[in-house]
């Protein structure tokens, strides 16, 4: 067992909210358990109301080893639930992670090592890459590509700060502790609640260290591995989330160009860029409906593919841009105004509709 203190403090608290995962938080906590650093930390546990057997489980790993404590937070709310962590939390860095991951063993080294020695507000983020849910091999399907349309997050060596448009994770966030005597705590307006989705209390939290003068970076080793239902690696959920990579790849390009949205481009290009939709919408729904009869992975490679490039044509087309004129602010990427964006984005999501329906649910 590692031990606790160092020098009569401690360096490091992982904060991990949980609730009714009573069957899979043992896995994340022998993860945590096992790191592999010379560092005094320790791991806050909060019960956000549960009703399973999870407060057993938390007090049968209390038990078994120092480092773990208990804190109970019966009110609903996942950034309540963080905010109660912090408040029991002894660490002077505080790592944030969830119940359904596994974290590597150098995950917490990795975090604190990124944030010693830097400016006071700083906080990073590090990668999550997914693993199915009941940890079995992936589907033959479904290649090392297709990770990126699950949910993922890698920004990639080298260690760097984050621009506005690139996101961090609250499963996977260290925050020093005097981070949070300047920006506050966790918006407890944002953030799941129960069985609610709730909004991004991570992405908040983020952008008020930013605004606060600070800076967001991020953590290419601190690996965390997040478990994905079993309904989300299915054919059509993964093709919806290609298409919809294909607008945000589109729009954080025209971002980091310093475009808030990108200049209208000239008539022949609009023409040729609505004929290279049309076509790879086309190949979208006729790969989609192929994979249907052929489950190889090259062929739903290349829908996933297609679908990507249509969300990328679409958002080139019917972004509206941002004019020196405020009368032509409104303006869409076409000359008949809003119009023609409308009928584009109609005939977008008919054609998507069709490949999703074409593809095999399952």
């Amino acid at each position: 067992m590692t031990n606790l203190h160092a020098g009569g403090r401690i360096e490091v608290s992982v904060v991990v909210c949980t609730r009714n995962r009573a069957a899979i938080l043992p896995r994340a906590l022998e993860t945590l358990a096992a790191q592999v650093t010379g560092r005094a930390f320790e791991i806050v546990l909060v019960d956000n109301a549960s009703e399973d057997e999870t407060r057993d489980v938390i007090a049968e790993w209390c038990q078994r080893d120092a480092r773990f404590r208990g804190v109970a937070e019966p009110q609903l709310g996942l950034s309540r639930a963080k905010n109660a962590g912090v408040a029991n939390a002894r660490g002077e860095i505080l790592l944030f992670t969830d119940d359904d991951v596994l974290v590597e063993p150098e995950w917490v080294e990795a975090h604190v090592s990124l944030l010693a020695g830097r400016r006071d507000l700083v906080i990073s983020g590090g990668t999550v890459m997914p693993i199915p849910s009941d940890l079995s091999p992936w589907p033959d399907w479904l290649g090392e590509g297709t990770l990126v349309d699950l949910p993922m997050l890698d920004h990639g060596p080298p260690p760097r700060p984050l621009a506005r448009w690139e996101q961090v994770w609250g499963a996977n966030m260290a925050i020093p502790r005097d981070v949070f005597a300047r920006v506050g705590a966790w918006n407890e307006d944002l953030g799941r609640k129960g069985d609610e989705r709730g909004t991004w209390e991570d992405l908040d939290f983020a952008e008020r260290v930013r605004r606060a003068g600070g800076e967001v970076w991020c953590c290419p080793a601190a690996v965390i591995r997040h478990r994905i239902p079993a309904e989300r690696l299915r054919p059509r959920p993964i093709l919806r989330a290609a298409f919809r990579r294909g607008l945000d790849d589109y729009v954080k390009g025209a971002w980091a160009r310093g475009e808030t949205y990108p200049p209208a481009p000239p008539l022949a290009r609009r023409i040729w860029a609505f004929i290279t939709l049309v076509a790879h919408l086309a190949r979208w729904a006729a790969l989609a409906l192929t994979f249907r009869f052929v489950r190889r992975r090259a062929v739903f490679d290349a829908a996933r593919g297609a679908a990507w490039s249509a969300g990328k044509r679409m958002v080139e087309l019917t972004m509206r841009r941002s004019a020196a004129d405020p009368s032509d602010a409104n303006q869409s990427l076409f000359d008949d105004g809003s119009a023609g964006a409308r009928a584009i984005t109609w005939l977008c999501f008919l054609v998507r509709r069709v490949a999703l329906r074409s593809a095999p649910s399952a």
